[in-house]
């Protein structure tokens, strides 16, 4: 009896060493970017030590258990990313931050579209204010003026009335019908359309006309900023972002 009640000490003693002889886990991973855009693709990598198991927390709502995941965010924002490692009866936690920028895009039924360019031809100046056509597309199409558009992919098209000849003056262009108005004011938009999924070949396929919405404007430098918001006359509606240089011809 006294023999079994020191193997049970011994046993005791022997169990509390090796768990105060467990190491407390050390989270840390790295990113591959710390800044992206919507829906860029970003590597983790953890390089957390003396820990058995994990669980991100992308800060948009996703989470993983995976070693070293890849994620990727729809929206623009600041997100903070945290990675928690355990070990058996410890746990310890890393926090980086992921900058979100917006990509040039249409977003329409839940589906994005990229857009790659962007160009603008100016009109006679009426009464001050000063029409510019504005063109954003996809990769797959490009525009002139003696021909339109060719190929396939998206665009984006408007008449923007401007304050000065200049160039497209910053500001918020709201959409007037041209056949409801006397004279047309700065700072209104007419004769908007998009294409989604556009062929040139069948230029009515994808076609959607413009009945409401906003297009703001601003400049960054050589770079143009557009926001779009628009109502289409199929009763649906997109929104859509280009920044970049904005070629005018």
């Amino acid at each position: 009896m006294k023999r079994n009640h020191l193997v049970f000490i011994l046993f005791a003693v022997v169990l509390f060493a090796f768990s105060s002889c467990q190491k407390e886990p050390s989270a840390n991973f790295s990113a591959s970017k710390q800044v992206v855009f919507t829906d860029e693709e970003i590597s983790f990598y953890n390089t957390s030590v003396d820990s058995e198991s994990y669980h991100w927390d992308f800060g948009d709502g996703n989470t993983s258990v995976e070693v070293s995941p890849k994620h990727s965010y729809y929206d623009e924002g600041t997100y903070l990313v945290t990675l928690v490692a355990y070990s058996k009866k410890k746990e310890n936690k890393k926090t980086e931050t992921i900058t979100v920028n917006r990509a040039n895009e249409i977003r329409f039924e839940g589906t994005k579209y990229a857009l790659s360019k962007a160009s603008a031809t100016v009109h006679a100046t009426v009464d001050s204010v000063t029409p510019f056509t504005l063109y954003i597309l996809s990769n797959g199409l490009s525009y002139s003026t003696e021909s339109g558009f060719f190929g396939t992919g998206e665009y984006i098209t408007a008449n923007l009335y401007s304050e000065y000849r200049n160039g497209i003056k910053e500001g918020t262009y709201r959409f007037g019908n041209p056949e409801l108005l006397d004279t047309i004011p700065a700072f209104t938009f007419t004769t908007a359309s998009t294409g989604i999924n556009y062929d040139s070949e069948n230029p009515f396929l994808g076609r959607h006309d413009v009945t409401g919405g906003t297009i703001k404007v601003e400049r960054n430098g050589d770079n143009f900023i557009f926001d779009i918001s628009f109502s289409l006359n199929n009763s649906k509606s997109l929104i859509a972002y280009y920044k970049g240089t904005l070629a005018r011809f």
